[in-house]
């Protein structure tokens, strides 16, 4: 892994993923840095009750979210 992220949760034992695997699905997803909208390819790689956690830009301010894959459907908070 690459970034400063990825190297702690490989520390703390995480499997981290720097491609994403098209077959697998994730209990977790963090995104190392900020867009626009989630990109729905990385929501469709979550598992049902995955958790991603993002910066989404909203009106030129980064806002930290946390989202949850739940019965298909995603929701951010």
């Amino acid at each position: 892994a690459g970034t400063y992220a990825a190297a702690l949760l490989e520390a703390l034992g995480v499997e981290v993923a720097v491609e994403p695997n098209t077959k697998a699905s994730y209990d977790f997803i963090l995104v190392d840095g900020a867009v626009d909208a989630v990109p729905r390819e990385l929501i469709a790689l979550l598992a049902e009750g995955g958790r991603l956690a993002a910066g989404v830009n909203e009106r030129g301010v980064t806002r930290l979210v946390l989202g949850r894959r739940s019965g298909g459907a995603f929701g951010l908070r």
